[in-house]
């Protein structure tokens, strides 16, 4: 598959929309909220450094991770820490 030529400039753009929808059900908010402070980790075997961290030896980026955890911090400061 070929990537579109800026795919490097929107691919978190991209993910940060798509986990804002996923996180619009309340009930997955309140799952999201319930890790309170818990540093969240995208752990993964298949060696994707981007978006999480390779359990092989604990380097990545963990771009998921962080996405997660700001959005966490945008629903607590929408609606309190439940």
């Amino acid at each position: 598959m070929t990537l579109r030529p800026n795919w490097d400039n929107l691919r978190l753009f991209v993910m940060e929309m798509v986990v804002r929808g996923k996180f619009r059900d309340p009930a997955l908010a309140e799952l999201l909220i319930a890790t309170g402070d818990a540093h969240l980790v995208e752990g993964n075997t298949w060696g994707d450094r981007f978006w999480g961290v390779d359990l092989s030896d604990g380097r990545g980026l963990n771009m998921l991770g962080l996405t997660l955890m700001k959005e966490r911090a945008r629903l607590i400061a929408l609606h309190g820490a439940g």
